[in-house]
């Protein structure tokens, strides 16, 4: 609940950003975004408690909040008002079928080069003496 309420005020404040034209580089956004994922998601493994879980969480859903304004900036400068809502509607479809093909293609991956799931996942050694 307080990670939706994060993503939502950043969503927002990046708007008016946006429509201001106070940022010029909306690809900045972006990469900052998807850098902020990449690198916050593998310290989720090694958190040890609830605090540095939601720490990392919030560091990811940060980048998404950051992620959305510009992405939809970026869609609305190259096509015409008349396909924007097809555009619209395309850009949110890829990006929930990479959501979800993204964990598919891990788990894919770890199971063909036969890694057990659970001990790759958990690097905490109090979780596997338990």
């Amino acid at each position: 609940m307080i990670e939706e309420l994060l993503i939502r005020c950043l969503i927002i404040f990046c708007q008016i950003i946006e429509n201001e034209k106070q940022v010029r580089k909306r690809k900045i956004f972006l990469l900052i975004e998807y850098g902020l994922s990449n690198i916050s998601k593998p310290f989720l493994v090694v958190a040890s408690g609830w605090l540095d879980a939601f720490i990392v969480r919030g560091i990811d859903r940060v980048g998404k909040g950051v992620r959305t304004a510009p992405g939809d900036a970026i869609i609305a400068d190259y096509v015409t008002e008349s396909i924007s809502g097809k555009a619209f509607g395309i850009y949110r479809t890829i990006d929930q079928m990479a959501a979800i093909a993204g964990p598919l293609v891990t788990f894919a991956v770890l199971q063909t080069i036969d890694i057990q799931v659970f001990s790759f996942f958990c690097l905490n050694q109090e979780l596997l003496q338990s």
